[in-house]
């Protein structure tokens, strides 16, 4: 996991797409925010869902495969953005009506519980999923992201 500045209160980091890959972005998300963070524990849960949904659903958890995760934040307010980009896959992510027993199929649920506003977008190197958590309006944020091959 490399770590570095992704803009004036965030990260990005390039994880491999590995099954341990959404523990390390909870890990990410708690070093980033605090312990005394407001969404400190929602944007763990969201991190680890993004992340695990790019490890099983798209070309990054193929061998060798990575995945970009940026968080920003910015200081005296509660909003946080989460953004993972992965290597893209033929489906659209979306919130899945699994029968109750499955044990899948959750991931995006609790994503959209969480999260007042959630999203995705195709981009030139894969796909970006982002979440935004927090008190203020929704704010147009461009992702930190570089736009280099994630895979």
């Amino acid at each position: 996991m490399t770590a570095l500045p992704a803009a004036d209160f965030g990260v990005y980091a390039e994880l491999d797409g590995i099954p341990d890959a959404p523990r390390r972005a909870r890990e990410l998300i708690r070093q980033v925010l605090g312990s005394h963070h407001p969404a400190a524990d929602d944007s763990a849960l969201i991190a680890s869902e993004l992340v695990a949904n790019a490890v099983v659903h798209s070309r990054s958890g193929e061998p060798g495969g990575t995945l970009f995760l940026s968080i920003e934040t910015a200081s005296g307010h509660s909003d946080v953005r989460i953004q993972v980009r992965d290597a893209g896959s033929l489906d659209t992510p979306a919130v899945a009506t699994n029968d109750r027993d499955s044990e899948h199929g959750r991931g995006l649920a609790i994503v959209s519980a969480l999260a007042p506003e959630w999203g995705s977008q195709p981009t030139a190197v894969g796909r970006t999923t982002w979440a935004r958590i927090g008190g203020r309006e929704p704010t147009a944020i461009q992702p930190h992201v570089p736009e280099r091959e994630a895979g």
